[in-house]
Parts: C-alpha cells; sequence; structure tokens
C-alpha cells in the first residue's frame, strides 16, 4: 500500500509520540519523589498537578499532549482505512486537547469547586469516553498489516473499557494505584501507535 505524506514526517510524529509517553512517565516520577508526601499509591495523578510543584507533572502531561498531537497527524498521513481510521486520528487530536485542558486548568479535582462536579472530573470522564473508540476503529486498518494488530487493538479497547468505569469508585488508599495503571492502557497505546509509525516510515523508505 502507497503512504501518503514523507517519510521523514511520519518519523517525526512517531518520534515525539514515544518522547512525549516518557516525558509523562518521568513526570509522574519525579514529581512523586519530589513531593514528599505525597504517594504513588494513595495518591492519584491528580494529586501532584495540583499545588506549588504542580509544574511538574503539568509539564509531562503537556509533552503527552504533544506526543498525541503527532502521532494523530502521522496516522492522517498513512491512512490504512477509510473513515474509521480518519475518525479515530481525529479523536486523538480531541484527546490532546483535553489532557492540555487536564494540565492547565487550575481545578484539579481537589474537592474546592462547588458541588463536586468539577471541571476536572468532566474532562477525565471526557478523556475516557473518547480513548474507547480509537483501537476499535484503528483495529480493522491495522488487519491489514498484521492480525495480531487487531486482536491487540481490541484488547486494548476492552480492558479500557472494563477498568475505566471502576476509577471513581476505588477506595481513596488504593486510587493512585489504580489510576496510574488505567493511564498505562492509554500510554501503552500511544506509545504503540508511535512505534508503529516509526517502523511504517522505515519500511517505506525501504520500498
Amino acid at each position: 500500500m502507497k503512504y501518503m505524506g514523507t517519510n521523514r514526517l511520519t518519523l517525526a510524529c512517531g518520534v515525539i509520540g514515544l518522547a512525549g509517553c516518557v516525558a509523562v512517565v518521568l513526570g509522574d516520577i519525579v514529581a512523586a519523589l519530589w513531593v514528599r508526601d505525597v504517594g504513588m499509591v494513595a495518591d492519584t495523578i491528580s494529586n501532584l498537578a495540583a499545588g506549588r510543584n504542580a509544574w511538574l507533572m503539568d509539564t509531562g502531561l503537556v509533552l503527552l499532549s504533544v506526543g498525541m498531537i503527532a502521532v494523530a497527524g502521522g496516522l492522517l498521513q498513512i491512512r490504512l482505512d477509510g473513515w474509521r481510521w480518519t475518525l479515530a486520528a481525529l479523536i486523538l487530536g480531541f484527546m490532546a486537547v483535553i489532557v492540555l485542558g487536564i494540565a492547565l486548568y487550575d481545578e484539579h479535582g481537589d474537592g474546592d469547586g462547588a458541588g463536586g462536579d468539577t471541571v476536572h472530573i468532566r474532562l477525565v470522564y471526557a478523556l475516557g469516553l473518547s480513548f474507547t473508540f480509537v483501537p476499535l476503529l484503528t483495529a480493522r486498518g491495522l488487519k491489514a498489516v498484521d492480525p495480531r494488530l487487531e486482536i491487540a487493538s481490541y484488547a486494548i479497547a476492552a480492558v479500557w473499557f472494563v477498568l475505566g468505569p471502576f476509577l471513581f469508585a476505588v477506595p481513596t488508599g488504593w486510587d493512585g494505584l489504580y489510576e496510574r495503571l488505567v493511564a498505562a492502557v492509554l500510554t501503552v497505546w500511544l506509545a504503540g501507535a508511535s512505534w508503529f509509525l516509526v517502523k511504517r516510515s522505515a519500511t517505506d523508505r525501504s520500498q
């Protein structure tokens, strides 16, 4: 299949996507180590994204957002499927905006907002719902490359669909660990999509 766009641009999108994944993981670890009274098991990522040292986690989230935009652009270049593939890329771009909002908006679900239905919670819900469709929409296009990629896409969508709704029901002593488990599903998918772009760009150059 002939790929659209330049190989270098596709490669750059993949590399930026990988960098975004690394940045958000490092941001989480460094922020947790920096803020001594915050633990990665009992305290959520949102706790690290609030307070005086919020810039550490926020920086990781902003770079993750940039990585998402890059991967979305890379997916639009290769277009292994029709409208499904395009829609998945557009949703991923929308997710990048949501992550950016989570990083930059002052309310991080600290309980200081009116009511309890905070902007932060709404953004998290929107992110969770949006990502559900991305691996589902890309699965058919990936089947032509490798049937295992199709199976992996459906598996990731299933795991996300099962784990996501319980995020706000987990006891506070464990919600940090559970949130990181759920976030890892998204991060693994994005890293996989980024690596896929890197590999496809190399394959196209060799042809």
